[in-house]
């Protein structure tokens, strides 16, 4: 068997195929979700109707939570998800194949659109401006005391980096970013003489990186995947590095031609905590509409189980009636 036969026919690559065949067929609810939203969405943002590049992606998230919620509600995919993979692993299924039929299908619209939004509120001059400001010298500017990627390291970083922006997928974005991530930090105790180092050392580190790399677009992928993915993938060491890239990129920010402390800005700080109440509340309405999901349909099942006894009882009923008057009309002719 080829692998590319083994890749067409894997379980999350079929539910993905299956998903994005159904969201283009208008005759079922999934379908006549997904295109009028594409619709919707390209309509406002050729309309300019988005007044930050945040709420533009929150409309995105909400609707993606929605349109999740019917395809394990409407039972419109056949063969059913839960015949295909394993019943932890349908969400991840799910929400990949969202991201291609959703996503993938506005990924330059989303890309301009944000492009426009940071330039009109100044962001994308600001972080482009701070980088070139750190080229010359940023090891001692920005105040990095461990050890840090070399020639080709750096080279690897960038081109994940680089990559990273080609896709459309926030969980294939953070996938490579946490690749970056932990080469840094593995990178970290090579100094000489540097065998213990401080968790406050890794955001210089990381910051230097970023610096060398010069991706002024990176902020804008930052801001893609900590609005777009599902609030289980912001824990753990997803949501730490991510959060620590979009820290970095505030300490670049802060004060260029200076050298930053370790520290945030208050504002830095204050967009952290927004972020975290934020998401975190997504997080709990996600959980709660599951549960009540799961009650619901515990209360179908037990409902369908006493129509079931019920009709069991009946037919028992009338069989038995049946057999007695049949008798007491046997023993009446006699």
């Amino acid at each position: 068997m080829t692998a590319a036969f083994v890749c067409v026919f894997a379980p999350e690559r079929r539910v993905a195929r299956l998903v994005d065949e159904l969201s283009h067929d208008k005759r079922s609810t999934f379908g006549s979700l997904v295109q009028d939203f594409l619709e919707k969405l390209r309509q406002e943002i050729e309309a300019s109707k988005h007044n930050s590049a945040v709420e533009l992606l929150q409309g995105v998230r909400r609707f993606l939570s929605q349109a999740k919620s019917l395809l394990l509600e409407a039972g419109e995919i056949e063969p059913p998800i839960e015949t295909l993979v394993p019943e932890n692993e349908k969400d991840l299924a799910l929400e990949k194949a969202l991201f291609g039929c959703v996503l993938k299908p506005l990924k330059i619209q989303l890309q301009q659109t944000l492009i426009s939004l940071h330039t009109q509120d100044g962001s994308l001059q600001k972080i482009t401006d701070s980088l070139l400001a750190y080229q010359e010298g940023a090891l001692e500017r920005l105040a990095v005391r461990v050890g840090v990627l070399d020639v080709r390291g750096m080279d690897r970083a960038k081109a994940k980096l680089t990559l990273m922006q080609r896709s459309h997928s926030p969980i294939d974005k953070v996938l490579l970013l946490l690749q970056v991530c932990k080469s840094v930090y593995k990178a970290m105790g090579t100094q000489p003489g540097e065998e213990r180092f401080r968790d406050w050392d890794f955001l210089p580190a990381l910051s230097y990186v970023l610096v060398h790399c010069n991706i002024p677009q990176l902020l804008l992928e930052t801001e893609y995947m900590m609005e777009l993915l599902e609030p289980s993938w912001l824990t753990g060491e997803g949501g730490y590095y991510l959060t620590s890239v979009y820290a970095s990129l505030c300490l670049i920010q802060s004060k260029p031609g200076a050298t930053p402390s370790c520290s945030l800005t208050n504002e830095a700080q204050e967009y952290l905590r927004e972020w975290s109440r934020r998401r975190g509340q997504e997080a709990k309405t996600q959980k709660d509409s599951q549960l009540k999901q799961v009650e619901t349909i515990d209360c179908i099942f037990f409902f369908s189980l006493r129509c079931i006894y019920i009709y069991i009882y009946i037919y028992i009923y009338i069989h038995t009636y049946s057999q007695t008057k049949n008798y007491s009309d046997t023993r009446y002719n006699f």
